[in-house]
């Protein structure tokens, strides 16, 4: 009985949460590349933060509201991420800046702790001057 009781505490303490519920680190590469972080919320969403270079030259840092659905009898899942962003051009001295909105949208694949994702990034910048845009990027997060 104290095996039993052990090995389903063992078993219970080594369960991993879905990928999507826990705290996450990686990077992204393309038109949008940078760091990414997601942040589990006591929801059915978490949040996303990223310091980027944009495809502007803008240093920018933005934050989403991240949701997925899982694609039925595949491996895949598919997001959005709606947020805002807010950068410079110029480092501290923030002469020129940058602010907006961007929807992180795309589809990845969890392997354990491992998700690779693809995603368009779709936004409109309001500064300096009203103007759309849309980057791409393929990224790696690690849920710790």
């Amino acid at each position: 009985m104290r095996r039993a009781l052990l090995a389903l505490g063992l078993a219970l303490g080594l369960a991993v949460p879905p990928a999507h519920a826990q705290f996450a680190v990686g990077g992204q590469a393309g038109s949008l590349g940078g760091a990414t972080l997601r942040l589990p919320a006591r929801t059915p969403v978490a949040f996303v933060l990223d310091v980027a270079l944009d495809g502007a030259e803008y240093l920018t840092a933005g934050l989403h509201v991240y949701a997925e659905r899982a694609i039925p009898a595949s491996p895949l899942h598919v997001y959005a991420a709606p947020g805002v962003f807010g950068g410079t051009r110029d480092g501290l001295a923030f002469r020129r800046t940058t602010a907006g909105a961007r929807v992180h949208v795309g589809t990845g694949y969890y392997a354990g702790r491992f998700e690779v994702f693809l995603q368009a990034t779709p936004g409109l910048r309001v500064e300096p001057q009203l103007s759309p845009f849309v980057y791409a990027a393929v990224g790696l997060r690690y849920a710790l």
